[in-house]
């Protein structure tokens, strides 16, 4: 999916100097959008293409474009991307904003869902099924992959977030400490909420001193601490840390 990104990145950006400086940022917002919807449907046309069965079988995807000082988000599935920052007045990282994991059991997710004929109902956690089957059982209600499950309203078209204002800065200059996102699978969710992931990397941050590949390494460490403490298996932990 970032490969696609960058490759509608490259062949729609030249839209928003259209139409001169009075309309650049709302262009940029609304062509940034579709750089993230383009991908996605390049992404599933090279699936239809494949010879990978993906009737049962699919991927979530999580993405950032940094453009100035505006951060755009793309979500699809459980993964999830969190921004946090520094504040002066409580004197630590608060939540700056964070997207929506989309979950079978979210209303608008289900309501689609149970429009196209599909059922969604709990089993461990709820779940995507066929009308008149058991199956596929899926535990997100939007995919890449999982042609079955699109039979009955699972789509593959991401949620774009846009993130305005955010104060980048520069610790080495005496300026308040970074602020960061946090970008990962849900292997990293399954055991830590968004106020504790943002407490750990902080800490990392501000107790440590540890760039962003250090804190990303700490942080999927914890993740399997904390799967290794609940469950006999891990899932797939994936996550990327990045500092403003």
């Amino acid at each position: 999916y970032h490969r696609a990104v960058a490759q509608a990145y490259v062949e729609l950006l030249p839209r928003a100097s259209n139409g001169g400086a009075t309309r650049k940022a709302s262009v940029t917002c609304d062509v940034v959008s579709e750089i993230f919807q383009q991908a996605a449907r390049t992404v599933v046309d090279e699936l239809d293409a494949s010879a990978i069965d993906v009737s049962v079988s699919g991927t979530t995807a999580v993405a950032m474009l940094v453009r100035k000082n505006d951060v755009f988000i793309a979500n699809l599935g459980d993964s999830r991307a969190v921004v946090a920052r520094y504040s002066d007045e409580e004197q630590r990282y608060v939540l700056h904003c964070e997207t929506k994991d989309h979950k079978p059991d979210v209303p608008e997710e289900c309501a689609r869902i149970e429009h196209n004929n599909g059922r969604v109902f709990e089993w461990g956690s709820y779940r995507v099924w066929l009308q008149d089957v058991d199956m596929p059982g899926l535990a997100m209600s939007r995919s890449f992959g999982d042609s079955v499950a699109k039979t009955v309203g699972v789509t593959a078209e991401p949620d774009v977030t846009i993130v305005e204002k955010l104060n980048f800065s520069d610790k080495r200059n005496g300026e308040r400490p970074p602020a960061f996102a946090v970008l990962a699978s849900d292997g990293i969710w399954e055991f830590m909420t968004t106020d504790e992931c943002i407490d750990f990397v902080a800490t990392c941050i501000v107790d440590s001193g540890m760039p962003p590949q250090e804190a990303c390494t700490a942080l999927v460490e914890e993740a399997c601490d904390r799967w290794d403490a609940e469950e006999d298996v891990i899932d797939d932990i994936t996550a990327v840390v990045v500092f403003f």
